[in-house]
């Protein structure tokens, strides 16, 4: 056994030993045994031809190196209705990855927009003005909108002052200024829109959002049929909410945004009973009054949906609609599977989303306790003021 163990180990000597000096055989005009047999030393390539009745290697070609990847674009997931709940945690990222660059092809400055304020109490430089409607209407170009918008920003002690303003300016009496803002089209297909001001708005708290949301109204009751008519049924309620809070929100930088999505995860007081998928798809499929879970349950959807087909994806069911569709059909058409069919799995989803939210601390998001309050928004540095000066 000893001698056949020696023998072992002085063959595989003369093996490895024997390597190189084949190697090294391997050069252009040395000789080699079969014609077209190809060999590769130090990265360049030899082909064994025949050259006056000899077989020689050829010269050497270099190979080339493929480069490392310099890409610093981080791969996103693709999102479908048949891997959504499989893909949770990446649902927020896909989102904002499809939306927060649609925010830098600005094209042109927004025209027809005439800004008002109330003769009681006016914002302290508190509004988003009209670089944040050129924002917005840039980021939906590819839609009809309105000629022309008239935006008020007023008290509720001025509904009257607004509404004469609104018959001068639009030749209809407008929207009654209540909440935050609400915007509507009229029949002439003029943008009316009114936002409550207090007289107490600083600066720093302000970013614009508000606009953004409220515009958003005004593209979505701006599209037309084929034959002109502008929208006469409109998507559920949170779904019209929902795609006003997303758009406004798709524009931060991704580690606010994802905060932004966070916030909306949290369900307002008294809105739903639970985040059970049963009382999610009940409030998705119903008709209710608006209330608080028609913005955070939207938004969410939204979200969802957005991830899949992008954010120009919900502004079709809008377009599909001004056509004569239902909601569900005009669902159908723009993701190729039954609103009936997605309601478990997006109530599945969201009801995930909410649960895993319930021991975050919610004063980081909102200010008031017990309640969702007012979403801290970013500095103004975040957004660029001087964009169209």
């Amino acid at each position: 056994m000893k001698f056949r163990l020696i023998c072992s180990i002085i063959g595989l000597c003369i093996v490895t030993s024997t390597l190189p000096a084949v190697a090294a055989q391997v050069k252009s005009g040395a000789s080699c045994k079969t014609q077209g047999i190809t060999s590769t030393v130090k990265n360049l390539k030899y082909t064994c031809v025949k050259v006056g009745g000899k077989l020689i290697w050829s010269s050497g070609k270099k190979l080339s190196t493929p480069k490392p990847s310099t890409s610093k674009t981080p791969q996103i997931a693709t999102i479908t209705f048949e891997n959504l709940e499989s893909n949770i945690e990446n649902i927020s990222q896909v989102a904002w990855a499809k939306s927060n660059p649609l925010w830098t092809k600005y094209e042109k400055k927004i025209q027809g927009v005439q800004l008002l304020f109330g003769p009681s109490k006016k914002p302290t430089n508190c509004y988003g003005g009209l670089h944040e409607f050129t924002r917005i209407a840039n980021f939906w170009g590819k839609y009809k909108q309105p000629e022309k918008t008239i935006a008020i920003y007023a008290a509720p002690e001025d509904n009257k002052w607004a509404t004469s303003e609104f018959l001068r300016t639009t030749g209809t009496s407008g929207p009654v200024n209540r909440g935050a803002g609400v915007a509507t089209v009229n029949a002439q297909g003029v943008g009316q829109i009114v936002f409550y001001v207090s007289g107490n708005e600083t600066p720093s708290g302000c970013g614009g959002g508000i606009e953004k949301h409220e515009y958003t109204h005004v593209v979505q009751l701006s599209q037309r049929s084929k034959s002109g008519q502008l929208l006469t049924s409109r998507p559920p309620t949170w779904f019209v909410e929902g795609q006003a809070e997303f758009s406004s929100g798709s524009e931060f930088p991704l580690e606010y945004y994802k905060k932004f999505s966070l916030l909306n995860r949290f369900l307002p007081q008294n809105s739903l009973k639970d985040s059970e998928p049963s009382t999610i798809a009940a409030h998705l499929q119903g008709t209710t009054t608006l209330s608080g879970a028609d913005y955070t349950v939207g938004f969410q959807v939204i979200e969802i949906l957005s991830a899949i087909g992008g954010p120009y994806s919900t502004m079709d069911i809008f377009v599909e609609m001004a056509d004569g569709k239902s909601f569900s059909e005009a669902f159908e058409t723009v993701y190729k599977i039954s609103w009936a069919s997605a309601v478990p799995i997006i109530s599945n989803v969201v009801s995930a989303q909410i649960k895993s939210n319930q021991n975050l601390p919610i004063s980081q998001f909102v200010t008031g306790k017990g309640e969702i309050g007012t979403f801290k928004w970013p500095p103004r540095g975040y957004f660029d003021e001087a964009l169209f000066n």
